[in-house]
């Protein structure tokens, strides 16, 4: 059987002694269910990605073409895509999650640069950018 993962790549934060992405990956997770209502929200978009990725890669096998890769690669960028467009476009704030918006967000609180800052607010759970940037999909 083959399964979708969300989740994300291992990288430290440079400012949090020690803590990585997959470390802030499963207390939001279980704090706000990101990843869970990202699926819920576009499931049938994440069936359309995987439809297309497998009839591409059959397109391209009856053409003569090997095959390269996994023929899920076009769905896992695409899920990848998406993902961050669901955070950056505040389509999180919409699921009606408890605490979303965050604080941290209303507030405009931002690590981007060398010291805190707050300014206009931002999208929930893009603070820093290394959460979105290090998420992936994949099929095993």
């Amino acid at each position: 059987m083959t399964v979708l993962h969300l989740g994300e790549i291992a990288q430290p934060y440079a400012m949090q002694g020690g803590i990585g992405t997959v470390d802030v990956a499963r207390i939001l997770e279980a704090k706000y269910h990101i990843m869970q209502s990202f699926y819920r929200m576009h499931e049938v978009n994440v069936a359309k990605y995987v439809e297309n990725s497998l009839a591409g890669t059959l397109e391209n096998l009856m053409m003569g073409a090997p095959v390269r890769g996994s023929p899920y690669a076009g769905a896992e960028s695409a899920i990848e895509t998406r993902f961050r467009e669901f955070l950056m476009l505040n389509e999180i704030e919409g699921a009606g999650i408890p605490g979303v918006p965050t604080m941290a967000a209303m507030k405009g609180i931002s690590h981007r640069f060398k010291g805190k800052r707050s300014g206009s607010p931002r999208p929930s759970f893009i603070d820093t950018g290394l959460f979105e940037t290090s998420f992936r999909a994949w099929f095993d």
